[in-house]
């Protein structure tokens, strides 16, 4: 691991990820950077937090409930429950055993912040399940401003970390924009969770996945990843035939007999 250099300044926006790796060499007691990857996620779902780029709750549950790659049932508000048990004639049943989210309608673009709080804290709450996988990218590679983690660290009664430099007094910061702000460090899987994650937005679109299409979709999200690192990553996954781990799994076959 390279040296880290502190602080970062204020005016730089840092993806959730390095947030969360910068963040766990100074915490005590000590938490790894997956502990504080899912905390600072589940603040975000929590609305506690803000990304930038125009990620926002809505829109991302908005996706996960269009795609066919999602594993969530989704319960629209003043239907019956959806059925999570299937019996059959030999004693068997079919289980369902993934996250039931009520969202207010068939129609994502009429949803708000406000209908959809409780599917908002079920997804907190069950965030490390496969159901989640589909969006699991989007929200770690998502950007965050100095200013926006030092009044949610502050709001919750937690000693401010000094990787992050604040603004001195009077100084006027100028946000940088997230297409700016390219990370130092790329990992390895870090390109190919963006490289999945444009496969199945491809496919559920009813589209081709292709390198023009990927570059076009990373410059859209401002992902900061070279572009001959993802043409690479791109050949490796669909040579591979294995664009991703595919829909999870959502039924538990048990036998009662």
């Amino acid at each position: 691991m390279e040296p880290l250099m502190y602080p970062k300044a204020a005016d730089q926006n840092l993806s959730l990820l390095e947030v969360a790796d910068d963040w766990s060499q100074e915490i005590k007691p000590r938490k790894t950077s997956k502990e504080l990857e899912r905390f600072l996620i589940e603040a975000w779902w929590r609305g506690e937090l803000q990304f930038l780029g125009g990620i926002t709750r809505v829109k991302t549950i908005g996706a996960l409930f269009k795609s066919t790659a999602a594993g969530p049932l989704f319960w629209i508000d003043g239907e019956p429950r959806p059925q999570t048990v299937w019996e059959y004639p030999d004693g068997s049943a079919d289980v369902f055993i993934g996250p039931i989210l009520k969202v207010p309608s068939l129609s994502p673009d009429e949803w708000s912040d406000e209908h959809c709080n409780h599917a908002f804290e079920d997804i907190a709450k069950h965030w490390e399940h496969s159901a989640f996988d589909f969006i699991r990218p989007i929200i770690s590679t998502a950007k965050l401003a100095e200013r926006d983690f030092t009044n949610w660290i502050k709001a919750k009664g937690y000693i401010r970390p000094e990787f992050w430099a604040e603004p001195k007094p009077g100084e006027v910061v100028q946000l940088v924009k997230a297409s700016q702000s390219i990370p130092k460090r790329i990992s390895k899987k870090k390109v190919h969770d963006i490289v999945v994650l444009y496969i199945k937005l491809a496919r559920t679109a009813g589209e081709s996945p292709t390198k023009k299409g990927l570059e076009k979709y990373c410059d859209k999200e401002n992902c900061g990843i070279p572009r001959d690192l993802l043409r690479s990553e791109f050949t490796e996954v669909m040579g591979n035939n294995a664009p991703g781990r595919g829909r999870p799994k959502k039924i538990a076959k048990i036998n009662r007999g």
